[in-house]
């Protein structure tokens, strides 16, 4: 473009950004668009930026109806606005526009712009719309006007990179050849920011490469800022600091590392390494402004996120270091304040933070002690940096350990209700504070092994994290239960079925200590979820139930024994058949205990506690039950059959060593026989898998001869496979 058109352009920009503030939006919209249509090609480029500028979407259609007898820069222009838009004409405009450029290259252009750099433009506009299929034309520009680099092909390139696999590799390398190759440090950066944002971590050594060899300030201290602060848990950013600061000619960088270093990468490392470093370093200012820095430096806690076992260790780590650094000196010290923190970590390790806490705080307290008295003639002497690490360290711990717990003085009632969907148990909780109470109800746990149930909490009630791995539920508030009062609907809603458990009722605590849980509580057995193992056991649970059941007698949510008693000889009668391997006659006597159930609740010989604990375990005994008991496949008897046929064949071609190995065998299918007749399948399975079992461990004895053992093991699996279906 000519310089003289260059000046009206930017005339008439400022012209109507001036029309635009003294008249009214309809005016200049349609002045603008009137401007489109008017041939004085010059009038063009300025209204379309105002369009742009003001989102004028009334100005599309003209865009799209004048677009053919704009200038070809103009129409590319055009196509960007009609792309941010959303033209429905974008894509088909693009490819047209692309046609011509083969056809009639520089039609009516006053400049001589390549064709490859109007398609590179062309093609960005179509990936913005999600269409790459011009891609190549991206890197025919790039090769056209190598060894330069033009900026714009920057995002571009990212784009590719991202959503087109097919020169994703190419857009990757071109991207990285801008970092090796550009004069431009302002150009790397921003290669770098596209690559960054495409593969991450994948970046981290180039990132790395860019700060170290990099001759521009700005582009080493944004990295230094942005980069170094974002992957700092994946480098190792204080040897790479170390180093850069040793030779950094830069005198506002090298005390930008050095702030990094101190209260970024932070630790008594750091610290000492840039103490010593100060006594090389060349400009004063620096000297003054780090020097500055150390007298009054407090070590940050960098360990915030992590738990109290991790800045137990550093504690430990910064001991070791101060006495390395000499900023202490008697080793027996080391040792005495070594085992305290030990001590500490050991206390951890079983959950009890309360005397964790005491070991710390006595640690803690010891180092004032000494520091306070290390100007005097004290032996065990702490420097003021030992102090600064070693107390802190141990205030960051602190903070992170409960008080001292108080004592909990309150007493309390829990009532749930339960209802059961078919899926899920939903268990209802109401708690109250007696009226002898001293102390708010604030803080409530729930025994309960499934750590995949949802909530639904009172307002001003939230759940406490971090207990679901002590089988717990927690909900805490800073309201509190009032002495005397009760709040309801604390809901959980799981796949556990009830029993007995315990709920923890207490007052405020500043943090989780399972010690002051277990101990420290006003403890109410109530009924609580309990999630049973996949690896079902029906006797073991009949027997719990069994155990529930004197339970309930105990809590005298049974009334008599003699109530306790008639559930008993139901739940034994059950147990009896299931450990025949009978499911089919112990799911009537379940049923009728549930009905026996229900008489009870209503004659009030059982509470309600007990009746839902009973029955909804009972249902769910019963449902398992049905689960073993299914009608055999069409096939099994006739298969079943023939096992018997094989191993009669087996004793009368002697392929069994004596008499007494085909009776085994046949007393184990005459155990089939019987329960297959009951349709007891599963049953029946495991007589199956039994026999195969005690052929398997004959066979190596010479019990049966490998001839017998490929004769009958087969027809053992075939019908083993046909129950299991």
């Amino acid at each position: 473009m000519k310089k003289y058109n260059k000046v009206i352009i930017i005339f008439l920009l400022s012209l109507m950004s001036n029309l635009y503030s003294q008249e009214n939006s309809s005016e200049f919209k349609n002045s603008l668009i009137d401007t489109l249509k008017n041939h004085n090609s010059t009038m063009h480029y300025p209204a379309l930026q105002a369009i742009e500028k003001h989102n004028f979407y009334e100005a599309l259609p003209t865009i799209e109806n004048q677009f053919w007898s704009f200038k070809r820069f103009i129409q590319i222009q055009s196509l960007e606005i009609m792309q941010r838009f959303n033209s429905e004409k974008t894509s088909e405009f693009a490819y047209r526009l692309l046609d011509t450029l083969d056809i009639n290259p520089f039609k009516n252009e006053d400049y001589g712009s390549l064709v490859s750099e109007s398609k590179m433009e062309i093609s960005g506009i179509l990936f913005r719309i999600g269409d790459f299929t011009t891609a190549q034309f991206l890197f025919d520009y790039i090769d056209d006007i190598k060894p330069n680099i033009n900026p714009l092909t920057i995002d571009l390139l990212e784009l590719v990179a991202k959503n087109y696999l097919l020169l994703e590799s190419s857009a990757k390398q071109e991207l990285l050849n801008i970092i090796t190759h550009s004069d431009s440090d302002e150009e790397k950066y921003f290669a770098l920011i596209a690559l960054e944002r495409v593969y991450g971590t994948e970046m981290i050594p180039t990132i790395v490469e860019l700060f170290n060899v990099s001759n521009n300030s700005a582009t080493k201290s944004i990295i230094l800022r942005k980069y170094f602060s974002k992957y700092s848990n994946q480098i190792d950013l204080r040897t790479i600091l170390q180093n850069k600061i040793l030779i950094e000619t830069s005198e506002s960088l090298r005390r930008s590392i050095g702030e990094v270093l101190l209260y970024g990468v932070g630790g008594s490392e750091s610290y000492n390494f840039i103490k010593n470093y100060l006594h090389n370093e060349r400009s004063e200012t620096v000297k003054f402004l780090l020097g500055n820095e150390l007298k009054n430096y407090f070590p940050n806690n960098l360990k915030e996120s992590t738990n109290v076992s991790a800045n137990l260790d550093t504690l430990t780590s910064y001991t070791n270091q101060s006495f390395g650094y000499e900023w202490s000196k008697d080793d027996n010290y080391k040792d005495e304040l070594l085992l305290k923190a030990e001590k500490a970590k050991n206390y951890l390790t079983i959950s009890d933070s309360i005397n964790c806490r005491k070991e710390i705080e006595a640690f803690q307290n010891n180092v004032a002690e000494v520091y306070a008295d290390s100007a005097g003639s004290y032996p065990k002497y702490i420097s003021t940096a030992a102090y600064r690490f070693l107390y802190y360290q141990a205030q960051y711990i602190l903070d992170r350990l409960p008080e001292l717990a108080l004592d909990n003085n309150l007493t309390g009632e829990v009532e749930v209700n339960i209802t059961n969907d078919g899926e899920n148990y939903t268990f209802t909780y109401s708690f109250s504070n007696s009226d002898t109470s001293n102390q708010l109800l604030e803080t409530i746990y729930i025994a309960n092994n499934d750590t995949a149930h949802s909530l639904t909490l009172p307002s001003g009630w939230v759940e406490i994290t971090g207990v679901k791995n002590y089988n717990l539920s927690g909900f805490k508030t800073t309201n509190g239960i009032s002495a005397g009062e009760t709040t309801h609907g604390f809901t959980i809603t799981t796949t556990g079925i009830p029993t007995i458990g315990k709920v923890y009722l207490q007052s405020n605590r500043t943090s989780i200590d399972t010690a002051d849980i277990f101990n420290n509580s006003f403890i109410v057995e109530t009924l609580v979820p309990n999630i049973i193992s996949d690896e079902f056991d029906e006797s073991a649970f009949i027997e719990k139930l069994i155990s529930c059941n004197d339970k309930c007698f105990e809590k005298n949510w049974i009334s008599a024994e003699w109530v306790k008693n008639v559930f008993f000889n139901s739940l034994t009668n059950s147990k009896n058949f299931i450990n025949q391997n009978l499911p089919q006659s112990a799911i009537p006597v379940m049923q009728q205990l549930n009905t026996i159930l229900d008489s009870y609740l209503t004659s009030n010989f059982i509470t309600n506690e007990a009746h839902v604990l009973l029955k909804l375990n009972s249902e769910y005994l019963i449902t398992k039950l049905n689960i073993m008991v299914s009608t055999p496949p069409a096939d099994a008897v006739n298969l079943l059959n023939e096992v018997i046929a094989a191993n009669n064949y087996c004793r009368d071609n002697g392929m069994y060593s004596a008499e007494w190995v085909y009776n085994t065998f046949n007393a184990i299918l005459d155990n089939a026989v019987i329960v297959l007749n009951q349709n007891n399948v599963v049953g029946c399975l495991q007589v199956i898998q039994q026999l195969v079992a005690t052929m398997d461990a004959y066979k190596p004895s010479g019990f049966i001869t490998q001839e017998g053992y490929d004769y009958f093991h087969p027809k053992c699996t075939q019908l083993i496979e046909l129950l299991n279906q």
